[in-house]
């Protein structure tokens, strides 16, 4: 059977209950069919706290990329695999998503840095260039660029460390804004940027899924998931577009 699946209408922040509206990860609570949570037991907490900054930091339209990845989130929980997620994650932060921020800001130097990370590269490697960097990008936006990527060395700490780790996504995004806000870039410029921005998270996200126990494209054809799709349609959590 083939779903709509873009028409979930997945909101901002958390929400008391789903009758009031549900983010990413609460989305993937509901069709796991676990109580209403942000942080539910099936999911990876790597992968879910980076989900759910991008989901607070997305637009409506911009959420719709989710979706796909609702269903995949299920079963993902691993603690063997969220080192491998961690630094999939922040390879792709430092390589393609960060040097977007500081090119748009001109600072083609800091990026340079940011772009000459090895693709294998460890957590353990990555520390030192990610130091140097936050020290240039401090001194360049007075001080305004804090990120915890300087906490790249520590180890796993399931949901802690993956809260820590998330707000990075966060940070930059935010950092992207506040160029726009004092007039730094022009309108199109950061238009470009966030864009692309957010296209690298949610493949990032989708990748970093894969390299764990994940659901695949069969769970979406079971009769179980198809029904609590349609439940899922009927509770009116679904955009009435």
């Amino acid at each position: 059977m083939s779903l709509d699946l873009f028409k979930f209408n997945l909101a901002s922040g958390s929400h008391a209950n789903a009758a009031l509206g549900v983010c990413f990860m609460e989305a993937v609570a509901w069709m796991s069919r676990e109580p209403h949570s942000d942080t539910p037991q099936c999911a990876c907490p790597v992968l879910g706290q980076f989900g759910i900054r991008m989901n607070d930091r997305m637009n409506d339209d911009e959420r719709k990329s989710l979706n796909p990845l609702i269903i995949k989130m299920i079963n993902t929980r691993s603690e063997a695999h969220e080192e491998l997620r961690v630094a999939h994650l922040l390879r792709g932060l430092a390589r393609e998503i960060l040097p977007i921020v500081f090119d748009l800001r001109k600072l083609p130097e800091i990026s340079a840095i940011l772009r000459a990370i090895p693709e294998d590269a460890t957590r353990a490697q990555m520390v030192n260039p990610l130091q140097d960097v936050k020290k240039r990008a401090d001194a360049a936006f007075d001080a305004a660029f804090d990120t915890p990527f300087g906490d790249a060395s520590a180890p796993v700490f399931g949901d802690a460390f993956a809260d820590a780790f998330a707000t990075a996504f966060a940070t930059t995004f935010a950092t992207a804004a506040a160029f726009k806000a004092a007039d730094a870039v022009d309108a199109a410029a950061y238009g470009d940027a966030r864009k692309r921005i957010m296209e690298v998270a949610v493949q990032l996200l989708s990748e970093a899924i894969e390299l764990g126990p994940h659901n695949g494209q069969e769970f979406y054809d079971m009769p179980a998931m198809t029904e609590r799709i349609q439940a899922f349609q009927q509770a009116a959590l679904i955009a009435a577009k």
